[in-house]
């Protein structure tokens, strides 16, 4: 969870911190880009909702996660603004607007920071009053559902932005397996689907390698 957590955080800094030195010729990329962290985010709260909260209520009360499904809502609509503003752009990307969207970035990071904080800590919670498995197995069933649900186009944009948000040497390379998958896939995953909107990946906080970009492409880094 944290590792997510984490991911979409840099994200978010990454497009934050870009937006006002996109030049022209790469709104459209940098709008493709914007969009894949919403679709990260936005899948990673919908499979807590559906799959992961649920498992947790149903095996251990129905109150345990009440707490981060208000956090929820209160980042919702202003995530919707966002994607509404980026999605209107379509075919009109030279009309992209940093100041617009750094305003709607505004008004919904500062819920959506707490959340990521506070969740965490109701998790550890868990299992401090020895729910450590039952967490474990509903996140091991909600991570399965929520991989069923992705969608041909997730795996070209979502999978991408998260590898690439994904910072291997993070903690000595403790993450670095993450998430944990075989060999094969994690490199076609990371390498060959990333192809397809190549442009969008260099705005990514980290190289494919894993290793965080010493400066962001747009403030000056390649």
């Amino acid at each position: 969870m944290t590792n997510v957590h984490n991911i979409i955080i840099r994200g978010l800094n990454s497009v934050y911190l870009q937006a006002p030195h996109v030049a022209a010729h790469d709104y459209k990329s940098f709008i493709g880009y914007s969009l894949g962290w919403h679709r990260v985010t936005d899948h990673h709260h919908y499979s807590e909702e559906e799959y992961f909260f649920k498992g947790l209520h149903e095996k251990i009360g129905s109150e345990v996660m009440l707490a981060s499904q208000a956090e929820h809502r209160k980042f919702h609509d202003g995530m919707g603004l966002y994607h509404s503003y980026l999605t209107s752009l379509a075919g009109k990307e030279d009309q992209f607007d940093s100041k617009k969207l750094l305003e709607i970035i505004d008004g919904f990071s500062g819920p959506l920071y707490t959340h990521l904080t506070n969740e965490i800590g109701a998790l550890l919670d868990l299992e401090k009053l020895g729910q450590t498995k039952v967490v474990m197995d509903c996140w091991a069933e909600g991570l399965k559902k929520g991989t069923a649900a992705l969608t041909f186009y997730d795996f070209f944009v979502l999978m991408p932005f998260a590898f690439f948000a994904h910072d291997y040497t993070y903690e000595h390379g403790l993450h670095s397996n993450f998430p944990p998958l075989p060999g094969p896939i994690r490199f076609s995953l990371r390498r060959l689907t990333s192809l397809w909107y190549y442009s969008y990946w260099k705005f990514s906080p980290c190289h494919p390698s894993g290793v965080p970009r010493k400066e962001l492409y747009a403030m000056g880094g390649n």
